[in-house]
């Protein structure tokens, strides 16, 4: 972790505030393709997602072995992550529909398992009373009835993740800028 009194190399603070604004442009770019489909389709957004992972490894890798002042186990988190993201990353631009319906489908039985959970962990419940309990009930019956939904729409659900995607890139985005900016780091 870097101190207060180590000094952030330029270059880096620089590529950072780069880097930033690439993400929030392309997760600006992604949800204007998904408001507007006929401007980015689905596997035009699922390349875009795999160029984005692609640039965000190779940012790490150029990170992780450069910026010495990191302590040395989280450097080879930061790589390990940065081999997986290029990886994820070549996938999506290879294999976007592959990719795509893996990832909704995926997206889809888990939010039917976690319906489930819900539903008998708050059936079974008896200790909690009145609206808490009838409000667990209703999510998970929610959470059931939309992965269900996404099973058999699976573009919904890709639209739905895109959507996420896009919101976290930004985030991401201006949470580097503001490190770049600022020279404090984790």
């Amino acid at each position: 972790m870097i101190t207060m009194s180590e000094e952030i190399p330029m270059w880096l603070r620089a590529l950072d505030v780069l880097v930033g604004i690439i993400l929030v442009v392309l997760g600006i770019w992604v949800i204007w393709g998904i408001i507007d489909p006929s401007y980015l389709i689905g596997v035009t957004l699922m390349q875009l997602m795999g160029i984005i992972l692609i640039i965000w490894g190779i940012w790490n890798l150029i990170k992780g072995f450069l910026a010495k002042e990191m302590a040395m186990a989280y450097r080879a988190l930061l790589l390990i992550a940065a081999i997986l993201l290029i990886i994820f990353g070549g996938l999506a631009f290879a294999h976007p529909f592959l990719v795509e319906s893996v990832i909704a489908l995926l997206f889809a039985i888990g939010l039917i398992i976690y319906g489930v959970i819900t539903l008998i962990v708050s059936l079974m419940d008896k200790e909690t009373k009145g609206w808490v309990r009838s409000l667990a009930i209703i999510l998970g019956f929610f959470l059931l009835i939309l992965g269900i939904i996404f099973i058999f729409f699976l573009q919904t659900a890709a639209t739905v993740l895109y959507f996420f995607l896009a919101i976290a890139l930004i985030i991401a985005g201006f949470v580097r800028i503001v490190y770049g900016l600022s020279g404090e780091y984790y």
